[in-house]
């Protein structure tokens, strides 16, 4: 009875029915259960307690979203955005030229961190990229100051000395895109120069960072000798 009910079905239906059948099917075989991995999938438990002692090789936690860097490069793209956007006329090609800029500072610490999974050397270069395009944009908010005979404050300003102190403490770019709306062009620019240093220094120091660690741990290759050897060691030997 089941068999003839199930052919009266219209073809299309019947066609859905079999694909989820199967889609049940799979899910049970490979031991997935309400979207979680269980550890008992064929030789599971090893593969995961395999992967809990080799956490150090090709590190899998990079979240350059926690990197004050990153964050503060976020702040100067947000900002920066605001600012070509509201005090330069429209087809002016500095517009296009600070937001790639920006964009530039902060696209290539994330690719930067990601690539380092497998290339120290990609993570260094896109690193000092990021560094050098928010230079560039330094320039072009200077300018902008030097040529409409606005001022570019002084280290020791008391405006400056306070923006410095604003900008240390906070990282969420929704509070500059909030602020920046009341502010002069002068005054956001000095923002802007204000991030801007500030993030060069971060990215110095993470710059640093990683060269101490491509010091201590060495390259992809390094790494996965190391790996090869201690799966040697733990299975005593066997290929």
């Amino acid at each position: 009875i089941l068999n003839r009910t199930f052919f009266t079905i219209p073809f299309a239906v019947r066609i859905i029915i079999f694909i989820f059948a199967e889609s049940i099917k799979q899910r049970d075989k490979w031991g997935l259960k309400n979207g979680n991995e269980t550890r008992h999938i064929g030789g599971g438990e090893a593969i995961c307690d395999a992967m809990n002692e080799d956490k150090d090789f090709l590190r899998q936690d990079n979240n350059y979203r926690t990197l004050k860097a990153f964050q503060k490069a976020e702040c100067i793209y947000d900002v920066t955005y605001y600012f070509a956007h509201t005090f330069l006329k429209a087809g002016d090609r500095t517009i296009d030229q600070m937001v790639q800029a920006a964009r530039s500072g902060k696209q290539n610490l994330a690719e930067g961190n990601i690539d380092g999974v497998t290339s120290r050397e990609m993570e260094i270069k896109l690193t000092n990229v990021n560094r050098a395009s928010l230079h560039e944009l330094l320039l072009d908010y200077e300018d902008f100051l030097r040529v409409r005979g606005l001022e570019q404050w002084p280290f020791d300003d008391p405006r400056c000395v306070q923006t410095r102190a604003f900008c240390k403490r906070h990282l969420d770019s929704a509070i500059y895109r909030e602020k920046i709306k009341e502010r002069s062009p002068e005054t956001i620019a000095n923002i802007a120069i204000t991030l801007i240093h500030q993030c060069d220094v971060l990215i110095r120091g993470l710059i640093e960072w990683q060269k101490s660690n491509f010091k201590e741990k060495g390259g992809i290759k390094e790494e996965m000798y190391r790996a090869r050897k201690e799966w040697m060691r733990r299975n005593g030997g066997r290929e």
